[in-house]
């Protein structure tokens, strides 16, 4: 969940060197010439350092890429992998980026609408420090419900897919990062059993690890995966029908993939309609603190008129 709060730039530039790698290794380039092609001031302590190593030197990697990366190296598809997380980098660039315009206009209306209520608080005669007192006192409610649901999704007293209103959003949230580290391993050539373990400590949230943890144990007792997440509900209905087709078929690599564009496509969904309802609450809001301070104004007038 909290990746999602980094700047795009930052993911759209990882891309970037993920991608120069990959086309180096392609090429047939050694490792060090192309990592100190990207401006690394650590090339001359490399010698004998794990590839993996090398380029978490160059480039801020995630736990969930540290692990797909080592596997990669292992079986010699370290280039593939690099293409594949360039990708994953920029399809969760491009998701921040389309987070934060579609976020700014319902907190830019907010944001005016509590600036004008104070100011036309005050050409109405009103105290500036009661409106502000009154805001205040509904933003800490707010911020204390959002302590609380925090911690609760850390912890696992609250599951995420039945959160109101942006349980979807959540769901997602937890499962793309799972589907991503899945998909990179098993591509890598690891078997489930022995990559499943870490996985499930990967997951942002409670109740995700701890779906992943059964899920593991249930494999390592020689069951599929598709029986595995069946049992559990570690994922979304929705990916647990395109593994169980792709395990059926033979093609378990494939139908990660496609969970991955499916969950990302969902996700993208979620974020737009959850803007559009904070739009909605802060025209909502505007308009009812308008309405507020003019009745306030008219009958302190027809309250002086009456005296």
């Amino acid at each position: 969940m909290f990746e999602l709060l980094r700047l795009p730039s930052t993911d759209l530039k990882v891309a970037d060197r993920f991608e120069d790698l990959a086309s180096a290794l392609s090429a047939g380039l050694p490792i060090d010439m192309a990592l100190s092609a990207l401006g690394s001031s650590k090339a001359p302590t490399w010698h004998g350092a794990a590839i993996v190593d090398k380029i978490a030197g160059v480039v801020q990697l995630d736990p969930t890429e540290v692990l797909i990366l080592a596997a990669a190296e292992r079986s010699g598809r370290l280039d593939v992998a690099l293409k594949e997380r360039a990708g994953a980098r920029r399809m969760r660039g491009d998701l921040v980026s389309q987070t934060i315009r579609s976020l700014a206009y319902p907190v830019l209306l907010a944001s005016l609408a509590a600036f004008t209520g104070v100011f036309v608080g005050v050409l109405a005669g009103g105290s500036p420090l009661h409106f502000l007192g009154t805001l205040g006192l509904l933003g800490a409610l707010a911020i204390g419900a959002c302590v609380w649901l925090v911690k609760g999704l850390r912890t696992g007293r609250v599951d995420p897919a039945r959160v109101p209103v942006i349980g979807s959003w959540l769901a997602s949230v937890a499962e793309l990062p799972i589907l991503h580290a899945l998909h990179g391993m098993y591509s890598a050539g690891l078997r489930l059993d022995e990559v499943l373990p870490e996985i499930a400590e990967m997951g942002r949230f409670g109740a995700t690890k701890q779906r992943l943890r059964a899920t593991a144990g249930i494999i390592a007792s020689g069951r599929t995966l598709t029986e595995a997440i069946s049992e559990t509900g570690a994922l979304d209905p929705e990916t647990r029908i395109l593994v169980a087709n792709g395990e059926r078929a033979g093609q378990l690599e494939e139908a990660l993939a496609r969970a991955i564009t499916r969950r990302s496509h969902v996700l993208s969904l979620a974020t737009r309609r959850l803007s559009r309802l904070f739009a909605t609450a802060a025209t909502l809001l505007a308009g009812g603190l308008a309405v507020f301070v003019i009745l306030r104004f008219y009958l302190g007038i027809l309250g002086a008129g009456i005296r």
